[in-house]
């Protein structure tokens, strides 16, 4: 399944046709949940599919905010995870493969963290652990071709111009040390960059910076709450760095880069931070090395 062609394609979909999805299509989204590759693979993480979507939507009525109302979403997937540390970012690093698998098949999806409670979604989870948590719930549907939907969806982007646009990467990378921009000047890498900056982020606050070595890349994200990203203890800043980190470590495969995200310890983390003078707001959360590669 080819995920980096789904990363140009993927958008948030809030208008849904009614019409349910065959559950064997369904069951492939599932899968690719299931078979995702994971950040920290010692952290169990499990999906649940809520069949009749009208009753998550009930549930999310007067939270959604500038989400918009998803009135006919036929289904919806829920995410689980073990309360580990990592385990924001290691969920979005899962989620957003199983989004673009989703993507991948002409289906609709739509990031959704921090607007519900868990006890509302207790009656699709009711086997909950007590060191569990429902991190993140996605619509999953056919998008609406109404007029109406596509006249709706565009005056949502309108109206809000956090929405859709992306900062270059210039701005989201440094080269060498933290102060310096990315100046492309290995295309690889660019490429490798310009689908990371694609990815999805709570209410676009896109949070993270790389910073890009000879040997390495180091992901951040800034810790700073911005926008209500942080939600019942739930820093969802570190969620969208773990998918940031998915898009790069999907796009790397493209290039045939067989390296994968390290997790630094916490001496190896003073060392980053001294060596490429990265701000003590940014956490840092992975190493991946490219030396081989350049």
């Amino acid at each position: 399944m080819d995920l980096v062609s789904a990363i140009n394609k993927r958008h948030s979909v809030r208008h849904y046709d009614e019409k349910p999805v065959p559950r064997h299509i369904v069951r492939q989204v599932v899968d690719a949940g299931k078979n995702a590759v994971p950040l920290r693979p010692e952290i169990d993480v499990r999906w649940r599919v809520a069949w009749d979507g009208s009753k998550v939507t009930q549930g999310l009525e007067g939270q959604m905010g500038t989400y918009g109302v998803f009135a006919t979403v036929p289904h919806y997937v829920i995410a689980i995870s073990r309360e580990r540390s990592g385990y924001m970012e290691n969920i979005g690093f899962c989620m957003e493969q199983l989004i673009l698998a989703a993507t991948h098949l002409g289906l609709g999806t739509c990031w959704i963290g921090g607007m519900f409670s868990e006890s509302q979604m207790g009656e699709f989870v009711p086997d909950l652990a007590q060191d569990e948590r429902i991190v993140a719930i996605t619509p999953l549907g056919y998008p609406s071709t109404s007029t109406t939907a596509t006249m709706a969806q565009q005056l949502l982007y309108w109206s809000d111009d956090r929405l859709g646009d992306r900062k270059p990467v210039s701005e989201i990378a440094s080269q060498h040390i933290w102060t310096v921009p990315w100046t492309g000047d290995d295309k690889a890498l660019d490429e490798i960059l310009e689908q990371t900056r694609l990815a999805p982020s709570w209410d676009n606050t896109q949070p993270w910076h790389f910073v890009v070595d000879d040997r390495w890349v180091i992901a951040t994200v800034v810790h700073t709450p911005q926008r209500g990203n942080v939600r019942e203890n739930r820093p969802y800043y570190r969620l969208d760095g773990g998918i940031a980190m998915c898009h790069f470590y999907l796009a790397a495969q493209t290039h045939r880069w067989m390296g994968y995200w390290l997790i630094p310890e916490e001496a190896e983390i003073k060392m980053l931070r001294d060596r490429y003078a990265i701000p003590l707001a940014y956490d840092v959360l992975g190493i991946f090395p490219i030396a081989a590669h350049r």
